[in-house]
């Protein structure tokens, strides 16, 4: 994931919601509530762009769980744009006893900057607050000052906080004093709004009920789209922000003498400027390597290209600048887009849009959008992440905002082609070759980078054993950096599992190592471990085409029938026909989607053709000798 760290003009929203919201775990795993959480957050506008804020939180300890997850509270904040003022803290004892957190109990040092992360915060610093004697019952309390030095962006300030169902939050508050005079844009759902002036000064005040727990579910939307929210803000909407990063933006994109003379290599040979377009994304999204380091704008403003050129590494805006340049020096039209990629959000926030923390690129020429960052998606190939986001696309003619596209069904297919061999003495061989575009293509060259980090034959072997088959097996080679499509992997098995002839066959048709799931089992899931909130899901197709070799003296005992199932928007087909001693099986899932996320009704109505497909790939064939009696119709 990409860290274009424009989240951080939200003011500390980072750093609070990570110390407030950090122990989701605990949460959930208890029946009865192991905590709950009081909080206050004031801020005070210093200037139209600046804030100073102290920020008020009481935990109170009820289960032996939640001492370990609060016992020790991190807050980081940003050297370069915040100041740390003050920090107070201290255990509450059950009996009123307090206990002050000593100074030396409140450790400082820099943010852990992982290097598979692919980040570094060069100015980010963590304050640790050390409770002590910490016991249920409880109430760990803490007050945190600090204001803003320079504005994230010129211009204005905001701020974004939401509140999760699984928070546990018995109360929360937000204040703002700010000049009388400084309009301030408010989006809220389900915050109360008071208002108030004194002296010059407008106070608002702002308060959200507490809501019932509820757990967090797989594949669900993201909180921003599914919780209270409330965002203020100073800016007079965000096109003021897109319009300043594209302004800051734009020189560092310029084609110099050296990029132009790469541009003509990687096009080399290349009249089709579409082709041409295509070859430059391949190029810096193999060559440039992803990471960020942030320190002062660094977050915001992108290297020049020349730079990221030298270094050959660099962030999303970082790889947009040195994409821009190279397709400008061919000639081709570029604007950048502007969006989150972060969250599961899909939400319209209005003009007070609050979080983008991705950069990619437009090309009108052609109508696409398409991310260098992503090393393992194909030129104008939007990642799951990134598709049917609201987006700001901003160029030298202007700015919009944007729906991104949604791949169709027909654009993103996974194909498995599969030959298996049963030998006399029941065990199978075979062959399976597996082919992808668009988003599943992208998961496939993921799972290849899984394989060769673990080995092509042991990563086959780890494969079969998480489908319980026992034997050999192995992944041949293919770079994900292969952008090509479709984008394909072949697979060869060898196993000692016995298919039949020995009792009864509890074995379903060998695939060998399962490169990928098929797409229709989380739909049965979903419904199965009685999920009901809204989903982020993808149209999608997924192919069979399966012959399975019989041995001479062995046939089918019963052909199984042949399947059509159409239930909302998925459809679910397999036809079965016999030739000699080989069984062809043909199998097709289709679902239809025209947008990112679906509801519980919507799944439901879904799933009759998710289950048929389910039910029908896990079939067991019955295979007997040729001399044995046919088994009566059914």
């Amino acid at each position: 994931m990409d860290n274009f760290q424009t989240h951080a003009l939200l003011s500390r929203t980072t750093s609070a919601i990570a110390a407030l919201l950090m122990p989701f775990a605990l949460a959930s795993a208890e029946d009865a509530a192991p905590f709950e959480r009081r909080v206050s957050l004031q801020f005070r506008a210093i200037s139209s762009e600046l804030l100073e804020n102290i920020d008020t939180v009481d935990i109170k300890i009820l289960a032996p769980s939640a001492v370990s997850g609060f016992g020790q509270i991190n807050l980081p904040i940003n050297e370069h744009f915040y100041q740390f003022d003050s920090l107070e803290a201290e255990t509450i004892k059950a009996d009123g006893t307090r206990l002050k957190v000593e100074p030396d109990k409140i450790l400082l040092s820099a943010l852990p900057n992982a290097a598979q992360m692919g980040i570094f915060n060069a100015d980010t610093k963590t304050r640790t607050i050390i409770f002590p004697d910490v016991a249920v019952g409880d109430t760990l309390h803490y007050v945190y000052k600090s204001h803003s030095l320079t504005a994230s962006v010129p211009g204005g300030f905001a701020n974004l906080r939401w509140i999760p169902a699984n928070g546990r939050f018995s109360e929360f508050k937000v204040s703002l004093d700010v000049p009388q005079d400084l309009a301030i844009n408010v989006s809220r759902q389900n915050w109360s709004e008071t208002q108030s002036t004194q002296d010059g000064r407008r106070n608002y005040h702002w308060q959200v009920e507490p809501q019932a727990f509820r757990i967090d579910e797989p594949s669900e939307i993201s909180l921003l789209d599914r919780s209270p929210y409330l965002i203020f803000t100073s800016f007079q909407n965000y096109e003021s922000v897109v319009r300043w990063w594209h302004d800051v933006a734009a020189p560092k994109a310029l084609p110099t003498a050296e990029i132009r003379a790469l541009a003509d290599k990687i096009t080399t040979g290349l009249s089709d400027r579409r082709a041409q377009a295509r070859a430059i994304h391949d190029w810096v999204s193999v060559n440039i390597r992803y990471f960020a380091v942030f320190n002062g704008r660094g977050g915001y403003v992108p290297h020049a290209a020349s730079d990221v050129l030298i270094a050959k590494f660099g962030d999303c805006k970082d790889h947009a600048a040195l994409t821009h340049a190279l397709l400008a020096a061919m000639g081709i039209d570029v604007e950048y887009v502007y969006l989150s990629a972060g969250n599961w959000t899909y939400r319209d926030f209005g003009d007070n849009y609050p979080i983008t923390d991705h950069v990619i690129l437009y090309l009108p020429e052609f109508d696409l959008y398409t991310d260098s960052t992503s090393n393992i998606a194909a030129f104008g190939v939007l990642p799951a992440t990134e598709a049917g986001k609201l987006a700001y696309r901003v160029g030298p003619k202007g700015m919009n905002k944007v729906r991104l596209p949604l791949a169709k069904s027909a654009d993103n297919v996974l194909k498995l082609q599969l030959d298996v061999t049963l030998r006399p003495d029941g065990t199978p061989t075979g062959t399976a070759i597996w082919s992808a575009t668009g988003e599943q293509a992208a998961n496939l060259r993921a799972r290849m980078q899984w394989a060769e980090s673990n080995g092509l034959e042991q990563g086959a072997v780890t494969l079969l054993k998480q489908a319980n088959w026992r034997g050999s097996g192995r992944i041949e080679p293919h770079a994900a950096t292969d952008h090509a499509e479709p984008y394909v992997v072949k697979t060869t098995f060898d196993l000692q599992n016995v298919f039949f002839g020995k009792g009864d066959n509890t074995n379903p048709i060998p695939i060998g190592p399962s490169l990928q799931a098929r797409p229709y089992e989380s739909l049965v899931t979903y419904v199965d471990q009685g999920r009901s909130e809204v989903a982020a899901w993808r149209a999608d197709t997924y192919e069979a085409n399966i012959d399975v070799r019989l041995p001479d003296g062995y046939r089918l005992a019963k052909i199984p029938q042949n399947i059509a199932v159409k239930a909302g928007t998925a459809s679910y087909t397999a036809k079965y026909a016999v030739s000699g001693q080989v069984l062809h099986i043909e199998r097709r899932w289709v679902l239809d989607l025209d947008k990112p996320q679906v509801t519980k009704a919507e799944i439901e109505a879904i799933v009759p053709a998710a289950r048929a497909a389910r039910a029908d790939g896990g079939l067991r064939l019955r295979i007997v000798a040729s001399t044995a009696p046919p088994v009566k119709a059914e």
